[in-house]
């Protein structure tokens, strides 16, 4: 038995698309972020550009942390991700939290089993 499903969050321009399975949760994440890693120089203002990328991303459920990953500066722009958590039931919490090297922290929530 497989239940897919999509969460879009246009406020922070985030995409993922999940699948429950019988022995695990896979989820497809596309992050919309520059990922700049604080070397490249401006050709127009012949000034470095800031470093902004992400450095950390939390799944977790009901409270309890399923996962964690730890980004570098050297993914690519708009990095995509794909990860395999615990089985996750219809009508349980998902939260996807992720922070940037800037100490911003963005979060989306969804309830599993419902697009949103």
């Amino acid at each position: 038995m497989t239940n897919k499903f999509r969460i879009n969050d246009k406020k922070h321009k985030f995409r993922a698309r999940y699948e429950l399975r019988e022995s695990d949760t896979q989820i497809k994440m596309l992050f919309n972020h520059p990922m700049e890693d604080g070397t490249r120089i401006d050709k127009k203002t012949s000034k470095a550009i800031a470093a902004n990328y992400i450095t950390m991303i939390e799944f977790s459920s009901s409270d309890k942390v399923l996962a964690k990953i730890s980004v570098s500066s050297q993914v690519s722009k708009h990095p995509y991700f794909m990860v395999y958590l615990p089985v996750l039931y219809i009508g349980v919490d998902l939260t996807i939290k992720w922070k940037d090297n800037a100490d911003n922290e963005y979060a989306v929530f969804a309830q599993v089993g419902i697009n949103t």
